[in-house]
């Protein structure tokens, strides 16, 4: 599986390490990442992609608005990842 918008991935270090997050944007070698939470759809983390995990997870929804120009909400990301992930999995 190939990174793009919509994935669901785990950050391998830093702050944020062992978190799920959702790729808003992706960028040569980094990528900008949103929990809806701590990194806010407005400013999400950028992050190289050697320091992520990629998960067999995937958003359609958020691939969709994305690629469609659509405002995604903080809420919408959240819901989409506790979805993917499971309320009690989410960190």
């Amino acid at each position: 599986m190939e990174i793009q918008e919509g994935s669901l991935v785990i950050s391998k270090s830093g702050r944020d390490k062992n978190k799920h997050f959702v790729v808003m944007q992706i960028l040569d070698n980094y990528v900008y990442l949103s929990d809806g939470a701590m990194r806010k759809v407005e400013k999400p983390k950028k992050k190289k992609i050697k320091h992520i995990q990629l998960t067999k997870k995937f958003s359609e929804y958020i691939n969709k608005s994305i690629k469609e120009n659509k405002t995604l909400t903080n809420k919408e990301v959240q819901k989409e990842i506790i979805k993917c992930v499971g309320k009690g999995e989410v960190k």
